[in-house]
């Protein structure tokens, strides 16, 4: 996983919020959008009448900020309540699709904001059955690939003048990949307050005590080890806070040499190639774990020259057709839907919308 995606630049403090129309007992999503002070005491943000005068709004400088551009207050989806009836099938078709539209509401109501956007990702995270089986189930089929690939070295080292020369290796993303962190996640959507850099720094210098493990990730590297196989760690976690690193792995029972947990610095920040080409160097590197497919390859960095964000999503589901070789094989992938290099192209804002399928002009 590359920590993190979504980010405000250290010292913001505002982040955007969603709006929605109350109407009619139901409640349809509006775009508006209404910021509030990230530094204001925690819980969930205040539902807010509109309609009088609209509190300051102050956009966050992000890596992928909510556009600043004005927005319609009427969903895509809603049909003037005096636009002509249709029929035939026509009608059929947006009966399938739709309720016949309510009449609007002349208050409007604070429901979601960027952290709350994630609310379900996380509960599916550290609630759901589902997620702990596709862990369970995702270590449980590395381990049948990486004894089929020592059976094929041996197989190599039986071949004069093919006997690999390096030690075999497992090179393993952290977070999400090995260590949950699910208590920064909690903290992060509870206190209503959208990802921070500093947040995040503070977390890997005090959070070690806090840090789970993913299902399953403790007893693969196990396994590896078992198996005279050297797991390595490549994070993008800071260098400055390595040494609480060890220890949040250590308290699971993962002992790591210092030098073979690689983390991010000023020079590499969230590019594992260079890394990736230094632990080539001195080992066979059977496999690769991670939750983010930038684990794996930086060709799969989201390309913000395209500008349009359909076309970025687009190329990077490209860029996995074009390797699809490797994956559950050389690559294997963990889920992570709360964060990641997915979220780049997105904007955090009722727009993103559009990029559901059928996608809107």
């Amino acid at each position: 996983m590359n920590k993190r995606n979504k980010t405000t630049k250290p010292g913001s403090r505002w982040g955007n919020f969603l709006v929605g129309i109350l109407i009619g007992g139901g409640v349809v999503y509006g775009p508006l959008l209404f910021s509030t002070n990230l530094q204001s005491e925690g819980g969930a943000p205040p539902i807010v009448e509109v309609g009088g005068e609209s509190p300051a709004a102050d956009t966050p400088a992000t890596d992928n900020s909510v556009s600043d551009k004005p927005v319609s207050k009427e969903p895509a989806s809603e049909t003037p309540a005096d636009a002509p009836s249709k029929s035939g099938s026509e009608s059929d078709q947006q009966a399938n699709t739709k309720e016949s539209a309510p009449e609007k509401s002349s208050k409007e109501v604070v429901l979601e904001s960027p952290p709350y956007r994630g609310l379900d990702s996380n509960l599916y995270m550290q609630t759901s059955a589902e997620y702990r089986a596709i862990c369970l189930q995702t270590y449980r089929w590395a381990k049948r690939v990486i004894h089929d690939k020592i059976i094929a070295r041996v197989g190599r080292e039986g071949v004069e003048g093919a006997a690999p020369t390096k030690p075999p290796a497992v090179v393993l993303d952290l977070d999400e990949t090995v260590l949950d962190n699910r208590q920064f996640q909690t903290r992060q959507i509870r206190e209503g307050w959208a990802y921070n850099n500093d947040y995040w720094a503070e977390w890997e210098k005090g959070g070690s005590n806090d840090v789970g493990v993913v299902p399953g990730a403790v007893e693969f590297i196990h396994h590896l080890q078992t198996l005279g196989i050297q797991p390595i760690y490549i994070t993008n976690r800071n260098v400055r806070a390595q040494q609480e690193t060890l220890d949040a792995l250590q308290r699971h029972s993962i002992s790591v040499p210092t030098e073979l947990l690689l983390c991010a610095d000023a020079n590499t920040k969230s590019n594992k190639d260079s890394r990736r080409a230094l632990i080539a160097e001195k080992y066979d590197v059977l496999m690769y774990v991670g939750d983010n497919l930038r684990d794996f390859d930086n060709i799969f960095k989201d390309d913000e020259t395209l500008v349009d964000p359909a076309k970025r999503i687009d190329a990077r589901k490209a860029t996995v057709d074009q390797q699809r070789e490797k994956f559950g094989e050389d690559w294997i992938l963990l889920p992570n839907p709360a964060y990641g290099e997915w979220q780049k192209p997105l904007g955090k804002g009722i727009e993103d919308a559009k990029q559901l399928e059928p996608r809107l002009p």
